[in-house]
């Protein structure tokens, strides 16, 4: 079914003890000055997600920011579901600018749901 590993946890009101996407770092980071373009979506244009990713800390390291995107609840589709992501390396002090693109022509239709009835993808 759908529910399966972070979904399940959602699904039945469990909180994991690691977040989703958890790991050990030795240093810190921050996100800030969050945009999205377009602010309102037709379904058919790639919206862009654009933020800066700081390393605080005092040592180089790796982040994984993660996109999550969560359809009507109505439709029946899980609660929410992993869009985009990225792997980004700073260190100590650096500062990027970030860009996480929805697509939804992308094969994985970010927002889009199956629908069983016409055997076809729906926009949500």
């Amino acid at each position: 079914g759908l529910n399966i590993g972070y979904r399940w946890y959602d699904a039945n009101g469990v909180t994991p003890a690691f977040p989703f996407g958890h790991g050990l770092s030795y240093t810190t980071f921050s996100m800030s000055n969050l945009s999205v373009t377009p602010k309102i979506s037709d379904g058919t244009q790639p919206i862009s997600i654009q933020f800066f990713l700081a390393n605080t800390g005092t040592r180089a390291g790796a982040e994984a920011p993660q996109l999550y995107l969560g359809l009507p609840s109505q439709i029946g589709e899980p609660p929410k579901r992993l869009v985009a992501f990225s792997k980004v390396q700073l260190n100590p002090g650096e500062r990027t600018s970030v860009q996480l693109t929805i697509d939804p022509a992308a094969t994985n239709h970010p927002l889009s749901y199956w629908d069983v009835n016409t055997n076809n993808w729906k926009i949500a």
